[in-house]
């Protein structure tokens, strides 16, 4: 899981990297305006990218189902709290 994070964020980075160097160096409007397009490419990528390795690690079904285990426990909880 943490390897999956810094892939995610090393993606993310590079990306930022290679399509937003306008953004340091903008000295007119068209350099700001390139670099807002780039800026906003680079983060519809990532979140195309985080979706589909989410999908592909299963993940989102992880945490649903870390979800339902969280819930059993806690009716188990309220009911050991109850009956003592």
């Amino acid at each position: 899981m943490k390897t999956l994070e810094r892939l995610t964020k090393v993606l993310f980075l590079v990306l930022i990297f290679l399509f937003t160097p306008n953004i340091v160096l903008a000295s007119d409007y068209d350099n700001i305006t390139a670099g807002a397009i780039g800026l906003v490419t680079v983060i519809i990528i990532f979140l195309v990218c985080r979706e589909i390795i989410c999908w592909y690690w299963k993940i989102n079904s992880m945490l649903s189902k870390q979800d339902e285990i969280i819930n059993v426990l806690k009716s188990i909880d309220s009911n050991l709290k109850y009956k003592t």
